[in-house]
């Protein structure tokens, strides 16, 4: 690794109840943390896990844990420092897939153009979710998907950049 290269982690952290998804509107979830160094992202990855939570008057609570390799239920809205959004979409565009993001497609060499993030200035990350999310987990036998109580995203932003000095 070379002297001048820095990263930042964000973890979004959000318990959905299935209602989440009754409005045109998708949920979201988003964090902040604060960058030390100045950077220019070069390479952006995201990481997904699901717990769901199950629960019947006839069966024992189920709470199961998966990653997500794919990222398809999350779409990232906002990657901003001061109220800017460094996503430039136009019009009618609504962020970046999930799918875009995965470790998966960075081995095919994709690389971002981000403006400069600000050292002293706390990154924000918002994640809209997918209605798949509600979906991904099948309840074991006995439950129902109207047993599902809870869905519970954990979905990490991670930028990779060279410092600016």
């Amino acid at each position: 690794m070379r002297d001048n290269a820095t990263q930042i982690s964000i973890l979004c952290d959000g318990k959905l109840a299935p209602t989440a998804w009754s409005s045109d509107a998708l949920p979201t979830i988003s964090e902040s943390s604060p960058v030390l160094n100045s950077f220019t992202p070069a390479r952006v990855l995201i990481t997904e896990i699901i717990t769901t939570v199950f629960e019947s008057a006839s069966c024992p609570n189920d709470k199961r844990s998966y990653e997500i390799e794919s990222c398809g239920d999350l779409v990232l809205v906002e990657a901003s420092q001061d109220g800017r959004n460094h996503l430039i979409q136009a019009g009618h565009q609504f962020g970046i897939p999930g799918q875009a993001l995965t470790e998966r497609n960075a081995k095919l060499g994709h690389i971002v153009r981000w403006p400069l993030v600000h050292g002293g200035v706390d990154l924000s990350a918002v994640f809209a979710v997918e209605p798949t999310a509600l979906h991904r987990i099948k309840p074991l036998d006995g439950y129902t998907i109207d047993d599902l109580v809870s869905v519970h995203i954990k979905a990490r932003l991670v930028l990779f950049g060279e410092q600016c000095k």
